[in-house]
C-alpha cells in the first residue's frame, strides 16, 4: 500500500514537471530552453531530492522534443478543426489564408511540387495540403450534420477502415455515419479521386 502510494506521489510530480515543459514550449521556447528552466526548477529539485519509483529521463533532450511534437500536434488538429468549423458554418474560405499559415505537426514537403502535405494522408497514397484537409473534413461533418467537426485522425480511420481511430468519435455520430453508409462512400470516392497520389 505504501508504495503504491509513493509510485501515486511520483507519478503527480512527474505530471506537474510535463505540464510545466509544455507550458514553456507553448511559449515558444525551444526543447533546449525548457530543459533548461525543468532541470533548474523547484519541482525538479523536489524530484531529485528522494529516491523515486521510476526515472523519467529529464536530462534526456528527447523527452522534450517529444512533448513538443505532442504540443504541435495538439496545436495542428486544433487548426484543422477551426478550418473545419468555419466551413461547416459557411464563412468564406480564402486560400490566401493558406499563405500565411505556419505548419507543425505531422505534415511532408514534397520537393517536386514544393506542396506541403498532411504527412497522416500521405503514408497512404493521399496527398492533401493541411488547409484543404481542414476544409473537406468541415465539408463531410456538414454533410452528415455534425454540430463540431471531428479530429483527422477519426477523419483518417473513415478512410482507411481503422477501427483504432473510431473510438475517439461519439456514439451518436458513429451512428449517423452508420445510417449514411451511401453518403460517406460517396463523399470517400470522390475525396480518393481527388487527392490520392
Amino acid at each position: 500500500m505504501e508504495q503504491n502510494n509513493k509510485f501515486d506521489a511520483d507519478w503527480d510530480l512527474v505530471n506537474k514537471l510535463d505540464r510545466l515543459a509544455i507550458g514553456y514550449l507553448k511559449d515558444g521556447l525551444s526543447p533546449t530552453e525548457t530543459q533548461l528552466l525543468i532541470l533548474n526548477s523547484e519541482l525538479f529539485k523536489e524530484w531529485k531530492s528522494t529516491e523515486r519509483c521510476f526515472d523519467v529521463h529529464f536530462h534526456n533532450i528527447s523527452r522534450f522534443e517529444d512533448i513538443l511534437s505532442n504540443v504541435e500536434f495538439d496545436n495542428y488538429v486544433n487548426m484543422l478543426k477551426r478550418i473545419a468549423f468555419e466551413t461547416m458554418q459557411d464563412k468564406a474560405i480564402s486560400y490566401e489564408n493558406e499563405l500565411y499559415t505556419n505548419y507543425y505537426g505531422p505534415i511532408v514537403h514534397d520537393i517536386n511540387s514544393g506542396q506541403t502535405y498532411d504527412r497522416l494522408f500521405h503514408q497512404v497514397g493521399i496527398n492533401i495540403p493541411p488547409y484543404e484537409l481542414g476544409i473537406e473534413i468541415g465539408r463531410f461533418c456538414k454533410l452528415m450534420k455534425f454540430d463540431k467537426p471531428i479530429g483527422s485522425l477519426e477523419f483518417l480511420a473513415l478512410f482507411t477502415n481503422n477501427a483504432s481511430g473510431l473510438p475517439n468519435i461519439e456514439i451518436e455520430k458513429l451512428q449517423e455515419i452508420s445510417v449514411k453508409a451511401s453518403i460517406l462512400e460517396e463523399f470517400k470516392n470522390v475525396f480518393i479521386l481527388k487527392y490520392k497520389n
